[in-house]
C-alpha cells in the first residue's frame, strides 16, 4: 500500500503542527510555503521547519522568518551555497545572470506560464544559478499551453546566452 503525499491543505496543517513551538516572524506565509513544498512528505516538512530554525539561530534571529524557510528549502532542493569550493570567473557569473534572466523574461512575458518566484545566481550544488516559479493554485493537470510556455522558458536561458554572450 502506498501512502499519498499530502495535498496543499494537508501541508498547511502539518506546518502548523511543526511550528507550534517555534517563534515565527509576521512575514511567514504558510500558504506560499505549502505551495512551494508540493511533493514533500510530513517528514520533509518537519526537516524544513527544523532547518529553517537552525538557520535562524545561526544568524542570531529571535524569530524564524520566511527568508529562513526559503534558504532551508533551497538548501534541501539545490544544495548548500558553494562559497569556497567553486572558483567562478566574472565572465561565468555574467553568463549565468544572462541565462537566468532569459528563463525569467520568457516566463514573465507568456500568458500561460507559471508565475516567477525567485532568481538566484548563487552557486548551489551542481548549479550556478536557478530561476524558480511558483503556481498560484495547486493543480494536478497541465494543458498544452502551460507545457508549451514551460518549454519556451526552459530554452530561454540558452537563447539569452547565445544572443548576449555568443555562447552556443
Amino acid at each position: 500500500m502506498q501512502i499519498r503525499k499530502p495535498e496543499l491543505k494537508d501541508r498547511i496543517e502539518i506546518l502548523h503542527i511543526h511550528l507550534r513551538d517555534v517563534p515565527t516572524s509576521e512575514d511567514l506565509d504558510l500558504a506560499r510555503l505549502a505551495r512551494a513544498t508540493r511533493g514533500f512528505t510530513g517528514a520533509d516538512l518537519a526537516c524544513l521547519v527544523n532547518d529553517a530554525a537552525i538557520l535562524a539561530v545561526r544568524q542570531k534571529a529571535k524569530k524564524v522568518s520566511m527568508y529562513h524557510f526559503e534558504q532551508a528549502y533551497d538548501n534541501k532542493i539545490l544544495g548548500r551555497v558553494c562559497k569556497t569550493s567553486m572558483e567562478i570567473s566574472d565572465q561565468e557569473l555574467w553568463a549565468t545572470a544572462v541565462h537566468e534572466a532569459g528563463h525569467a523574461l520568457l516566463h514573465v512575458y507568456q500568458e500561460d506560464a507559471t508565475p516567477l518566484y525567485k532568481i538566484s545566481i548563487e552557486p548551489r550544488g551542481q548549479t550556478l544559478g536557478v530561476t524558480r516559479f511558483l503556481p498560484e493554485i495547486e493543480s494536478h493537470n497541465s494543458n498544452y499551453e502551460e507545457f508549451f510556455a514551460a518549454m519556451v522558458a526552459a530554452l530561454g536561458g540558452a537563447v539569452a546566452e547565445e544572443m548576449v554572450c555568443g555562447v552556443s
